[in-house]
C-alpha cells in the first residue's frame, strides 16, 4: 500500500492532522466554517493523515451547504486522500446506502456539477460511478450528469 506523503508540521491541528475547518465542515457548522475561511482559505486545501479533507467528510457526513462553501472557497473537487478516493467516491458510497439522505444525493449532483472525475480509479481499480449500480436514484443523477452507468454484466467483466 503507497504511503501518503510526510506533510510539514501544522499549527492548531489535532493528533490526526485535523484543523478546526476540517472539523466544522464534519459537523456541519457552516457560521463557524465561514469565520475560519474568512481568517484563511489555506486550510481548505489541508488534509489530515489519511489525506482526507474538510470536502470529503462534508460529503461523507451528508452536508452539501458545506461542500457548496468549500467549492466556492476554492477547494479542489478532484483531490484524492491516500486510498486514492475523491470527495465524488465518499459522497457516492453514502448515496448508495438504503439508508441515504436526499442530501446524498444533493451532494453527488453538486460534485458532479462542479467537475467531480465519475471515472477517476481507486487504489483498488474502482471508479465512483460503480456505486450507481446499486442505487436506481444514483444512477438517475449520474446520467442526468451524462455519466454513462455500466450494467450488472459490465461491472462482471471489468478487471479486479
Amino acid at each position: 500500500m503507497p504511503q501518503w506523503p510526510w506533510r510539514k508540521k501544522r499549527s492548531n491541528v489535532d493528533e490526526y492532522g485535523r484543523s478546526s475547518l476540517w472539523h466544522h465542515a464534519a459537523e456541519g457548522n457552516l457560521v463557524s466554517l465561514e469565520n475560519e475561511l474568512r481568517g484563511s482559505t489555506d486550510n481548505v486545501f489541508a488534509a489530515d493523515k489519511d489525506g482526507f479533507t474538510a470536502l470529503h467528510v462534508a460529503a461523507q457526513n451528508g452536508h452539501p451547504h458545506i461542500v457548496r462553501k468549500l467549492l466556492a472557497a476554492g477547494a479542489e473537487v478532484n483531490v484524492i486522500d491516500c486510498y486514492g478516493n475523491g470527495p465524488l467516491w465518499t459522497a457516492s458510497r453514502q448515496a448508495s446506502l438504503a439508508i441515504a439522505t436526499e442530501s446524498a444525493f444533493e451532494i453527488v449532483a453538486l460534485l458532479l456539477r462542479s467537475g467531480a472525475n465519475p471515472h477517476h480509479v481507486n487504489n483498488a481499480k474502482r471508479s465512483p460511478v460503480v456505486w450507481a449500480t446499486r442505487s436506481a436514484r444514483l444512477r438517475e443523477i449520474y446520467i442526468a450528469a451524462g455519466v454513462p452507468v455500466p450494467t450488472d454484466r459490465e461491472l462482471d467483466q471489468l478487471p479486479v
